[in-house]
């Protein structure tokens, strides 16, 4: 067959598909029209006070983070963070928040979205260490992980020291926190 022949049957398929785009789009369009929603101007205010641009529902922009860890996770907790999860998502819906060393941080624009993820593992062990009343609170680990947010280096020191226990069996607990597994 020749190669003008083949060109002319390869324009027949591509026209099909532009028209159905087109007209898909078409119809998206009057569809977004019809649905009767008052559709926010570009004048609407965000909740940092700045202008917010009218939605267009095929290509708007959502920024957030999916990856959010707060006190509740030893990393964080190790590294001087003392907010929990509700003080992450005031964060998150741009309120102004204190981080490790005092500093007040906040967003200039809220996220759209957020998820707190914080670690399962360890929660136990820094549930023990913040409670003045059980044993392990005096312990040297505890204690460590507590002066994380004066002295960051502390801090990571005890949280390694808890992370090198864990690579040989997840499953162990620090004994000094913990106490035994021994019957």
């Amino acid at each position: 067959m020749e190669i003008s022949k083949l060109k002319a049957q390869a324009r027949v398929p591509l026209a099909i598909i532009a028209t159905l785009l087109v007209t898909l789009a078409i119809l998206l369009h009057r569809s977004a029209a019809a649905s009767g929603r008052p559709r926010p101007t570009s004048s609407s205010k965000t909740a940092s006070g700045g202008p917010r641009p009218a939605p267009n529902p095929l290509r708007n922009a959502y920024f957030g983070d999916l990856h959010v860890h707060t006190s509740y996770s030893l990393d964080a907790y190790s590294f001087g963070n003392r907010n929990d999860p509700r003080m992450a998502y005031r964060f998150g819906r741009g309120e102004a928040v204190t981080l490790p060393g005092g500093v007040k941080s906040q967003l200039a624009v809220p996220l759209d979205f957020m998820a707190v993820t914080d670690h399962d593992i360890w929660l136990g062990e820094l549930s023990l260490c913040q409670d003045p009343t059980d044993s392990a609170y005096n312990t040297a680990a505890c204690r460590a992980l507590r002066s994380s947010d004066q002295d960051p280096a502390a801090g990571a020191g005890a949280m390694f020291s808890l992370a090198r226990g864990a690579q040989d069996n997840p499953a162990a607990r620090n004994a000094d926190i913990c106490g035994s597994s021994e019957p």
